[in-house]
């Protein structure tokens, strides 16, 4: 029987979070964290979406919403996932795709007022968060080192709050 802890309180959660430390493909880690956003920005002024795969990474594999007071959507939060069988050592190539996508999502919400934006690199059950600024247009990580749900679940939880407090509308 998988064992629950943290983020992970469920058996299905459990029983993903498993699966996602041994799968060598994006699949399971996909449905991990698919599970684990939307429990955490559930209401109705959030909105997880996984984007359609595809063989030219054109696109993060999530992007979360914000419905704004001023009638819009703008995206928060975009979210690259890798196996864990791949290293959790700052890869260059993706560290520069999970900084393109945040900063053409931050150009597309310059319009609508947006002056921030965070991204979340997930390598299998790890979890590392970054912020990106009109001011810093680099990835500024918001911890020292990438987190485990079942683990770091206050740190984890601190970052998601502190996005979900934050106004992207300001620097």
């Amino acid at each position: 029987m998988p064992t629950q802890g943290g983020l992970i309180n469920t058996t299905p959660l459990a029983i993903q979070y498993d699966r996602a430390l041994q799968d060598p493909y994006e699949d399971s880690t996909i449905g991990l964290w698919n599970r684990l956003l939307n429990a955490y920005f559930d209401n109705n002024s959030w909105i997880v979406t996984p984007q359609k795969c595809q063989e030219t990474n054109t696109r993060p594999d999530f992007v979360i919403e914000r419905f704004w007071a001023n009638n819009s959507f703008i995206e928060v939060i975009i979210i690259k996932a890798k196996p864990q069988q791949q290293t959790m050592r700052q890869d260059h190539q993706t560290d520069e795709q999970v900084l393109s996508y945040t900063l053409n999502a931050l150009h597309s919400g310059q319009q609508k007022g947006q002056r921030k934006i965070y991204a979340l690199r997930v390598v299998g059950v790890y979890i590392m968060a970054y912020k990106v600024s009109i001011n810093q247009p680099s990835l500024t990580p918001m911890a020292s080192d990438y987190m485990n749900p079942k683990q770091h679940v206050v740190a984890i939880l601190q970052i998601f709050n502190t996005i979900k407090a934050a106004n992207v509308l300001v620097p």
